[in-house]
């Protein structure tokens, strides 16, 4: 599965093993990003922000301030699902600190 290529982009476009596999992802990738541009096939429109938020367990509490004490929304998360070693399950809420500790966070919300 391509989105599973180890590897550090130009060094991987040589690896040994994905090498070939890597460079046909890239050439596909930047095809589809010209067609997308000559074609107009994407008009950006939206608005992003950032808010506070805490995750607790695979979950992220988002908050309506800065005082963190009203929850404006909790957004479900699932932590990937494919059979992978001990620990490796990642989910979004790994990234956003969890409400115990106590450090202040924000997420980033796209419209």
């Amino acid at each position: 599965m391509t989105w599973s290529l180890v590897g550090k982009y130009p060094a991987i476009l040589e690896h040994e093993e994905v090498g070939d596999e890597a460079k046909r992802l890239f050439k596909d990738a930047n095809d589809l990003l010209d067609r997308v541009e000559q074609e107009g096939l994407l008009k950006a429109r939206g608005m992003c922000g950032l808010f506070p938020a805490a995750s607790v367990g695979d979950d992220i509490e988002v908050y309506t301030d800065e005082s963190r004490t009203e929850v404006a929304q909790v957004l479900h998360n699932l932590r990937q699902q494919t059979e992978k070693p001990k620990g490796f399950n990642y989910c979004l809420s790994d990234y956003i600190a969890p409400k115990e500790s106590g450090k202040p966070d924000w997420i980033a919300r796209l419209r």
